[in-house]
């Protein structure tokens, strides 16, 4: 691979390029074909955790086998170069990534109570919902973290590091994050499935935001676990703390709207995170030069 880097020729920059794209055309099918599916089981009255358990299957197994064909046979490269760690250090970095999430989203919520915009009324922890947490976890585990990290902040950004500076590959993997979700909606339109997700500014900068975050963890500590561990805390936060669904770890009241969503969500986990992220790096950069 060595010679890749140091004398390209066209037709080698014709296989990386064509590999980057085939491995984010894989993520999009994926997340097409399983909402697809996802959306045949619900009107066949199947199971909410068995529709949920179907569509992270088949996304994860579109994406990660295209992958590794890609990764192994077009490039000729190792699958370690993505998934990296061994399992018992790649369980630290993951631990690390979540504690992370939780830990800054932890600290928005004492800000919030603290300065009176939200005020915790009453605690819903039973074992019922202890266990739709853990299936939830399941779910996003296979249906976004894995199969996003793999292609994206791991195949696709490595890939690109191979030909480009990291100021180049760093915007080209974030627009490849916002354009998934984007095609995918399309293709729904399309076929005559309906969006599922409705496109807007605020999505699309939270996609950068979040996948900002997620590239510079994942730099940060080399690892593939770590980002995959922030992804699944920051999911699950999202889904039974802050947006208040019917099964959630407690009740709150905002007296200033949007605390939570923008507050502690968006601006004290994914934000915070980056900021923090990138002042470490920087760090790391200046200590470097002047060694």
């Amino acid at each position: 691979m060595e010679s890749m880097k140091t004398s390209p020729t066209g037709a080698e920059t014709k296989t990386w390029i064509t590999a980057v794209l085939l491995g984010w055309l894989s993520l999009t099918i994926g997340l097409y074909a399983a909402t697809a599916a996802g959306r045949l089981l619900k009107l066949a009255g199947a199971n909410v955790i068995v529709v949920q358990l179907s569509k992270g299957g088949i996304i994860s197994s579109i994406s990660l086998a295209a992958v590794y064909y890609i990764q192994t046979r077009l490039l000729g490269r190792a699958w370690s170069d993505i998934v990296g760690d061994r399992l018992r250090k790649g369980i630290v970095h993951l631990l690390i990534g979540a504690g992370l999430a939780v830990g800054l989203a932890g600290f928005g919520f004492i800000i919030a109570c603290w300065q009176g915009w939200i005020g915790i009324a009453q605690w819903h922890l039973s074992p019922e919902l202890l266990g739709s947490i853990a299936v939830n976890i399941m779910f996003a585990f296979l249906y976004e973290a894995l199969p996003e990290e793999t292609v994206l902040r791991g195949f696709a950004y490595g890939t690109l590091r191979l030909k480009l500076p990291a100021l180049a590959a760093f915007p080209l993997q974030l627009a490849m994050f916002v354009l998934v979700p984007v095609a995918v909606a399309c293709l729904q339109r399309l076929s005559g499935m309906g969006m599922a997700t409705q496109m807007n500014a605020e999505y699309v900068i939270l996609l950068l935001c979040f996948g900002t975050a997620l590239q510079l963890l994942r730099i940060a500590t080399g690892s593939f676990w770590a980002p995959i561990g922030f992804h699944l805390a920051y999911l699950e936060i999202s889904r039974f703390a802050v947006l208040q669904r019917e099964q959630r770890l407690f009740t709150y009241h905002e007296t200033m709207p949007g605390t939570g969503e923008l507050f502690i969500l968006f601006f004290m986990t994914v934000v915070v995170a980056a900021l923090i992220l990138a002042c470490m790096l920087t760090v790391r950069r200046i200590r470097a030069k002047k060694r």
